[in-house]
């Protein structure tokens, strides 16, 4: 896809129309990443990242919930 830069203020910007967002998995009003690879301009959802502590509390949760289950999966 083509897409033509627009003047606002003393900026140029880049319209990303709702279906492109959609495919990225954005939402209106949500942050995204842009960097710089050589001349290409990339764009990447911002996704929270879960602390260890709680992914590690969780983990735990599911284990002792689920032991039997993966105890006779692993056999």
């Amino acid at each position: 896809m083509i897409k033509k830069l627009m003047k606002i203020g003393n900026s140029q910007a880049l319209v990303i129309d709702k279906q492109t967002l959609a495919q990225m998995g954005v939402q209106e009003d949500e942050e995204v990443q842009v960097s710089l690879h050589g001349q290409q301009l990339v764009v990447t959802p911002v996704r929270p990242r879960i602390p260890d502590a709680d992914l590690r509390k969780s983990l735990d949760r599911i284990a002792r919930k689920y032991d039997s289950v993966f105890r006779k999966l692993a056999e």
